[in-house]
């Protein structure tokens, strides 16, 4: 009998000090199994699009400190305690965001603790290319080209699925009739899979973020732009039409690219005129010489600097090319000859100077 309680004795005081060690959990003693729920796994695109982040949720009992190893291109290895978002007992979180965002092969399975759970992104959906950048609401239409296009459970825009005309191929995706609010939209494809180990399902999908925006149509009848080239904070250009509103100018390299504060013309000024056509005016902003692409868009008062400002736009219309030149490569009018006359008169008029070329004069 003495014996019995000495090894009890024993037992109960390695139990003790095993608890005491420094990075033994006292839960170890409980012996909890891992049991899951549910698996969520999400790459994340940028514009461009290039993956920038890999998501893991997993919803079950057991789960908290529970290792999980991935494949990747260097082989298997457990995820970094600095990785988990969240770490609790029925929840693990982690985001990927250096090398494995990449690296991780998600066409073989993923282990949580001993359990083996399929990761499967084999014939997944990829986006190489969404055209056009900008939408017209209600009108245009939108065509996705990648691989595996038709191979998701699901496509959403944005925070709803698609409801609108939708024709789905290997190769491409054709969206029409879109509608919504203006502004950018997110491309999401969605695929949902049972497994023995997972109680309920595995969830896998990417998601492209800021694909495209939807903009507002926009005709402007008679839209005349004057002159088209001239000098950055010099040259004054005029907007022209028989019904304009007052509206914002941007100056850019292609009309796809960012629309920045440093491409708005500046000292906007608007002339509304009941009888004959509506004018802008703005001045060119300071801007490297070359070719721009100008556009109108609705008016915006004071945005913010160093901001992509695309998200702000409700409208744009394209106008046309204006040639950024240098001082020394500016037109110059040296003499007008006759240099007055009758107004209305049909009587010839020459303009003597130099760099003339592609300059509207009116």
């Amino acid at each position: 009998m003495k014996k019995i309680r000495m090894i009890i004795s024993i037992a109960l005081t390695v139990a003790l000090l095993m608890s005491a060690c420094p990075g033994y959990p006292p839960t170890a003693l409980a012996d909890e199994s891992v049991s899951i729920n549910d698996v969520w796994v999400q790459r994340t695109y940028n514009e461009v699009p290039e993956i920038t982040k890999v998501i893991i949720e997993i919803t079950g009992s057991g789960l908290k400190d529970a290792p999980v190893r991935v494949r990747t291109t260097d082989g298997f290895k457990i995820l970094d305690a600095s990785q988990r978002i969240y770490n609790e007992n029925g929840y693990l979180k982690f985001e990927l965001t250096g090398p494995e965002k990449t690296s991780i092969q998600f066409t073989t399975p993923i282990y949580i603790d001993d359990l083996e759970v399929p990761v499967n992104y084999s014939n997944f959906p990829i986006i190489n290319s969404v055209e056009p950048k900008a939408v017209y609401l209600g009108i245009g239409e939108l065509i996705i080209k990648g691989s595996n296009l038709d191979t998701s459970d699901g496509i959403s825009i944005g925070d709803n699925s698609i409801n609108e005309d939708i024709v789905r191929e290997n190769d491409k995706i054709t969206i029409g009739n879109i509608s919504g609010e203006p502004g950018f939209r997110d491309i999401l494809f969605t695929r949902e899979e049972s497994v023995t180990t997972v109680k309920n399902k595995v969830t896998i999908n990417s998601l492209y973020q800021n694909q495209f925006r939807l903009i507002l149509p926009m005709e402007i009848a008679d839209l005349e732009m004057y002159p088209n080239k001239g000098v950055p904070q010099r040259t004054t250009v005029y907007f022209r039409a028989p019904s304009l509103q007052e509206s914002s100018v941007f100056f850019l390299r292609d009309i796809n690219d960012p629309f920045y504060a440093s491409n708005l013309g500046t000292d906007n000024h608007y002339q509304s005129n009941a009888h004959a056509n509506d004018i802008i005016t703005v001045q060119v902003p300071n801007l490297t010489p070359g070719t721009y692409q100008v556009v109108l868009t609705n008016l915006l008062t004071d945005p913010p600097t160093g901001t992509d400002l695309r998200n702000l736009i409700k409208w744009q219309k394209p106008v046309g090319s204006f040639i950024v030149v240098s001082a020394g490569n500016a037109a110059q009018i040296n003499r007008v000859d006759p240099n007055q006359g009758p107004d209305m008169n049909k009587n010839k008029v020459t303009v003597i100077g130099r760099n003339f070329d592609e300059l509207l004069i009116d």
